[in-house]
């Protein structure tokens, strides 16, 4: 990485001068260097933290009046680092760049102050807070990227056109290599809407809940909360309520009083015309008291309510214009809100003797100086369409995530996390039912370790539901899963495909014109990906991302999964009702859009000797209803009801499973089921008297009889 200068017709060339160290401790280390050439020296103050994140701070002072004609920061990257760009809140500007040598690409700042380069692993984040420094600069091609001889330059032009330099001038960005850091434990077991693993319940957008105005982290009545937070926990819910870092209510007697310190300068912001609890000012976290109150504030909430952690929306980075703040000008407090999230996030993990979870929701923002000091980072809003839009197609989701959203988007805005260091936790926002928009939801997420979802507009719970349940027997949260991309070579699947029909392989597009270098490509459509426990058993995700049905070939190296054996088998992991020899190549049917998971053990004598063992890959799974009714209006039908007994008294009265007696408000149901299958839901329908809360105990299911067969 280095400064380019070019001044008075000449080329500066750099000097080394004097280093040494300003400060250390155990979190960051401060540099003082100098340099000097034909024009200029050069003092450079950097600061190294914990995690990677460089922040340096460059007085560049001419020896005299001088004429400055180019003044360039350049940053090499390898060209196999370097195909995404993440632009923040730019769909368009995020995805692939070009990958021919001599790509070249100009254009103004990133409006949030940084942006993100790199591949579906790592990357790099480069950041800056003021925009004095670029008065000298074209606004219109400050950033420059270029691909020559396989490297991409990364370039940052200080200068536009010569200028004459007649006083010092200042630079003053940041660096950072990603991830950050590795990811916390079980987050894959994690999710809002959840019945396994750990279930997350969002709560407390209202008057009732919140004192002041949402987000605010105070209780409204703390009897009350308590209750209600309770209540959760009792039903297996993690409660995170909705809270806001940057984002005050405005009538809050602490907003009051210091209004003139922290408000950036923006006025109230009104989430609605008539309701003053969504009132508010969104505030820079630069000055030290504030970030003072709100850690000891969410301190205090969390000790008195009782609560399993906060979700914080609205995390991104506010432009403030007051010049009582810090640098004295136009600013992004970028590294004022990365400390304030290290300390919450480091208050949470640190001073309570039961977990919290710390949530942040910033979608199409992520940013690994501070989207990593959290336990999720949701994602995926910025695809929602609402009405108004309009029916034109563009990156805004209806239905089929795949008729809307790129792939390079997805893998680019941060919907993976891998690249980041941050669990992510995917926004649901599709608006148009059917199951197989759900399937190719999860076609995606699954090949690319991107399980939870926070479960938002339509989806197939009951597709959902079943997924979730698998996942969950194969052991998904636990520590010794280990993911295989289908990007990496060695990843032990692999896989050929051929369209049902014959012909070539079709990628799907989306549904609107995009250039050359996002539309998908038939190496990047078809794939296994794996989710591995060694010597245990593993999952592999095949997927289809073409416009055909077709039959994937899978040959599996067994080895790489810890596998050996004769009785090493594989099967449709939804059924696992039939199995066949992993060791052969896998003829396995995948549908357009979609996925199949296969499910590879190693079954002990026992066990292999019972399965139903079989030539070839079952074929897809068929669900059917094998007893009882299901309602289109589950609320408004009675239809088909088999009454067993009153649930409150007796429903097994006298051992007669056929008793018709009283009815009140719970019942129970006997289903017979006539032929082999395997049952993977019940599902039972209950309405609310309106107007009350229905406390229920849970559901219970027995087996009456099992006949001989």
């Amino acid at each position: 990485i280095e400064i380019r200068a070019k001044a008075d017709g000449e080329n500066q060339i750099w000097k080394s001068g004097k280093s040494h160290i300003e400060a250390q401790d155990k979190k960051k280390v401060t540099v003082q260097t100098t340099q000097t050439s034909q024009a200029f020296s050069l003092g450079a103050r950097t600061t190294t933290e914990f995690d990677g994140m460089i922040w340096t701070q460059i007085t560049l002072t001419p020896n005299k009046v001088i004429q400055l004609e180019t003044l360039d920061l350049v940053v090499p990257i390898k060209g196999r680092y370097a195909r995404y760009r993440h632009w923040p809140g730019d769909v368009a500007l995020t995805g692939n760049m070009g990958r021919e040598d001599g790509w070249q690409w100009s254009s103004s700042l990133p409006k949030r102050n940084y942006l993100w380069l790199g591949n579906d692993d790592l990357g790099l984040t480069w950041f800056f807070e003021t925009m004095g420094q670029f008065r000298h600069a074209d606004e219109k091609s400050v950033v420059e990227l270029l691909r020559k001889d396989g490297v991409l330059y990364l370039k940052i032009h200080y200068v536009g056109k010569p200028v004459a330099l007649t006083e010092p001038l200042e630079l003053a960005f940041g660096i950072q290599a990603t991830p950050t850091r590795t990811r916390t434990r079980r987050w894959r077991g994690r999710g809002n809407g959840n019945i396994i693993g750990t279930n997350i319940r969002e709560f407390g957008r209202n008057e009732e809940m919140t004192r002041y105005g949402s987000g605010h982290p105070e209780a409204a009545n703390l009897d009350y909360y308590r209750r209600y937070v309770k209540s959760l926990q009792d039903s297996g819910w993690k409660a995170t309520p909705f809270c806001l870092i940057t984002w005050r209510a405005a009538f809050s007697p602490e907003m009051q009083y210091n209004v003139s310190d922290w408000d950036l300068g923006g006025g109230y912001i009104k989430y609605s015309e008539f309701r003053k609890f969504w009132w508010g000012r969104v505030l820079c976290s630069q000055p030290q008291s504030y970030r003072d109150y709100i850690s000891w504030k969410a301190h205090q909430f969390l000790k008195d309510t009782g609560i399993d952690g906060l979700y914080h929306d609205l995390q991104w980075y506010s432009r403030c214009g007051n010049t009582n703040h810090g640098p004295g000008e136009t600013h992004r407090s970028i590294r004022a809100d990365r400390d304030l999230n290290m300390r919450l996030y480091t208050m949470m993990k640190t001073q309570f003797d039961r977990p919290l979870l710390k949530f942040d929701h910033a979608s199409a923002l992520v940013c690994s100086l501070t989207s990593p000091f959290s336990d999720m980072f949701l994602t995926g809003e910025e695809m929602r369409r609402y009405p108004p839009e309009g029916k034109h197609p563009d990156h805004k989701v209806r239905g089929n995530y795949f008729h809307n959203m790129r792939l390079d988007y997805f893998k680019a805005c941060g919907a993976t996390g891998r690249q980041w260091g941050v669990a992510p936790m995917f926004l649901t926002q599709m608006t148009q039912g059917g199951t197989s928009n759900t399937e190719a939801m999860y076609a995606i997420l699954l090949a690319h370790d991107a399980i939870p979802v926070s479960e938002a507009l339509w989806r197939d719970v009951r597709y959902m539901r079943r997924l979730n349940r698998t996942l969950e027997e194969f052991g998904i949260g636990d520590d010794d899963v280990k993911f295989l991309p289908y990007w990496h070579d060695s990843t032990p699947a692999k896989v050929s495909f051929t369209p049902e029909g014959g012909g070539e392989i079709r990628p799907v597009q989306v549904e609107y014109e995009v250039p050359d270098k996002s539309r998908l490509r038939p190496e990047e459509s078809i794939g296994a990906s794996i989710y591995r426990r060694r010597g245990k058993r593993s999952l592999i995700v095949v997927f289809n991302y073409t416009q055909d049905d077709g039959v994937a070939k899978v040959k599996i190296d067994l080895d790489k999964l810890g596998l050996r054996g004769e009785r090493v088998v594989a099967t449709d992991a939804f059924s696992r009702t039939a199995w066949t020899d992993a060791r052969n190549e896998l003829a396995v049917s995948v549908k357009s859009l979609n996925f199949r998971l296969i499910w590879v053990e190693s079954l002990d004598v026992e066990e292999y000797e019972e399965a139903r063992i079989v030539d070839s890959f079952p074929t897809y799974p068929q669900e059917k209803m094998v007893a009882g009714y299901k309602p289109d209006n589950p609320f408004g039908e009675r239809k088909g009801m088999e009454v067993a007994g009153d649930i409150r008294k007796s429903p097994w009265r006298n051992k007669d499973a056929t008793f018709t007696g009283a009815q009140q408000t719970e019942l129970a149901q006997v289903f017979t089921i006539d032929k082999p299958c395997t049952v993977h839901r019940i599902e039972v329908y209950m309405k609310d008297s309106d107007g009350a809360f229905a406390l229920r105990k849970p559901i219970q299911v027995r087996v009456v009889k099992v006949d001989d067969d």
